[in-house]
């Protein structure tokens, strides 16, 4: 397998990463309103408020501590796809220039 198709592979790895992330995180947001909703209903919902009990006893720093680090994360992880895809985007410009010249594997 020569370089391009090394790349390509990898590139195709990670896209299919990003987007497993991507629906993760819209999980993840979907969560978010769901509790929004359970405030939004404690006051006069005693399961609600049950529910928003349990979580705080999950989430003894808060959840909005950890919600604050899971984005921070997504975001780092953002960044360094958007590297690595540009990274790659110049080997693979790299091993068309050399019109497939490159190392054979």
């Amino acid at each position: 397998m020569d370089m391009f198709s090394d790349i390509k592979s990898v590139m195709n790895d990670l896209n299919q990463r990003k987007s497993a992330l991507g629906q993760q995180l819209k999980e993840f947001q979907g969560l978010q309103v769901e509790i929004n909703q359970l405030v939004e209903r404690s006051d006069n919902d005693a399961d609600a408020m049950a529910k928003l009990i349990k979580l705080k006893n999950a989430f003894p720093e808060g959840f909005e501590f950890q919600q604050a680090k899971v984005m921070n994360k997504v975001d780092e992880l953002e960044t360094h796809f958007k590297s690595l895809e540009q990274q790659f985007n110049v080997l693979g410009e790299i091993e068309s220039a050399e019109g497939g010249k490159g190392e054979r594997s």
